[in-house]
């Protein structure tokens, strides 16, 4: 029979190697420690990358948003849906195309 917590978690080291070696000596791994210290400065690249998206996600809220709205007023409980899913991908689209043209990598 084999125990079903290992030494190793109850020590508190991490069991991934790949946690491991994301983490900041003296602090936690950067995703998972709210500490400033542990926090690691995004790449001109990666933070280019991560506007885009956080750009894609917002309007595929408010087209999924205005979406089953719409949806709603024309088709009844099933227009929610439809006009949801429609919307939010409309939405999508348009935020790639709002993240490609507002959005420019400044070197």
């Amino acid at each position: 029979m084999t125990a079903s917590i290992s030494l190793r978690s109850l020590l508190g080291r991490p069991q991934d190697p790949d946690l491991a070696d994301q983490a900041v000596p003296g602090h936690g791994v950067p995703s998972q420690d709210p500490d400033p210290a542990a926090q690691i400065r995004m790449g001109k690249a990666e933070a280019l990358r991560e506007s885009k998206s956080t750009m894609v996600a917002g309007f595929m809220i408010f087209g999924a948003a205005l979406g089953s709205v719409l949806g709603a007023a024309v088709g009844g409980p099933v227009g929610i849906f439809v006009g949801g899913a429609v919307g939010g991908l409309v939405g999508a689209g348009c935020g790639e195309a709002a993240g490609a043209t507002w959005i420019k990598h400044k070197d």
